[in-house]
């Protein structure tokens, strides 16, 4: 409903001095709301030029000439604060780059040293349609060693991972670096965060060889067609140093190749070693060693205290392994594999 002024205001002369001091007054009244939301404008404009008008993080692109080539790059923004979540726009993702016959192209939304998430154009199996929304996942390839002592334990740790969920179990791990082989990656990873080795490999140190951490040259780790390193053990390693296979650790969205071995019979190379007490190199994290028997770790493994399933891989080949060996040596048939 409008209002119409009467007479006597209509009528009534406009008072500047009033005016300006009904102002100032509604003014000093209202100064705390007007400040809080002129803070909350302010505050959503700050977060709103972070994202684009598709409400995704805001990215940069460059060209990109398809499969094969390198990724289009999808530059994050770095954060002027160090506990913001940010990417380093200097530091490129180091490992292995995955695509075959239907990758159409990609492009890169993030990445690291150690790991790179893209999302490729992907040709569909009977080549009739694409999928443009293909979330992939690179990842250095990895290592994981079971290793079991000349007393028959397994030297396994419990320690916390951000993904995991209170403690687990997990054993040996860690990336290959450049210019190593699976194999050689796996027998520094055992030294460096267990003090512990096969006799072949005691006897080399003795003698003075310095090979566990030497890199080879660039390009002289043999690959195959795929692009992937063998995981043979090395000559004079067979006799305690058991390769159990590599394997990919997502199916359809990558996450690296990891290779898996067991180590029987190890023996300390370093001091201390073989004990509770020993500190191993790593990444920092706080973890504690346990040697368990056999039938320990098979209950750990039924149990799912190992809590990534590429540790439970490992361990249960492991004991697949052993087991198998053992009814080989009473003379029981043993089942082939279909």
């Amino acid at each position: 409903t409008i209002r119409r002024p009467t007479t006597k205001q209509q009528k009534m002369p406009l008072n500047p001095y009033h005016s300006s001091h009904v102002l100032a007054e509604a003014a000093v009244k209202r100064g705390p709301m007007v400040i809080f939301i002129l803070l909350m404008i302010l505050l959503v404009a700050i977060v709103y030029s972070t994202y684009d008008t598709s409400g995704q993080p805001s990215v940069s692109s460059s060209d990109s000439s398809g499969a094969g080539s390198s990724p289009t790059t999808l530059g994050l923004r770095t954060s002027a604060s160090h506990n913001e979540p940010h990417l380093d726009p200097t530091l490129q993702y180091l490992g292995p780059d995955w695509s075959n016959e239907r990758t159409v192209s990609k492009v890169t939304l993030g990445q690291t040293p150690f790991a790179r998430c893209d999302v490729h154009s992907v040709r569909s199996e009977d080549g009739k349609s694409v999928i443009n929304d293909w979330i992939f996942m690179e990842e250095r390839d990895a290592v994981n060693v079971a290793v079991q002592t000349a007393e028959n334990k397994f030297a396994v740790f419990r320690q916390r991972k951000y993904a995991i969920p209170g403690t687990t179990l997990s054993p040996v791990g860690g990336f290959i670096d450049d210019g190593e082989t699976p194999f050689e990656a796996a027998r520094r990873e055992v030294l460096e965060e267990l003090g512990l080795g096969s006799t072949s490999t005691r006897q080399r140190l003795e003698n003075g060889e310095e090979f566990i951490g030497k890199k080879r040259p660039e390009g002289t780790v043999m690959l195959d067609a795929n692009g992937l390193a063998g995981g043979a053990v090395e000559a004079g390693e067979e006799e305690n140093w058991v390769f159990l296979g590599s394997y990919r650790t997502m199916a359809n969205r990558g996450g690296g190749f990891i290779y898996t071995y067991l180590l029987k019979n190890a023996v300390p190379l370093k001091e201390g070693a073989g004990t509770d007490n020993f500190q191993g190199e790593g990444d920092d994290e706080a973890q504690k060693v346990f040697y368990m028997g056999d039938d320990e770790i098979s209950r750990a493994v039924a149990e799912g205290a190992f809590k990534e399933v590429k540790w439970a891989a490992t361990m249960s080949l492991s004991l697949l392994h052993l087991q198998t060996a053992r009814l080989a040596a009473s003379g029981k048939p043993v089942a082939p594999v279909p």
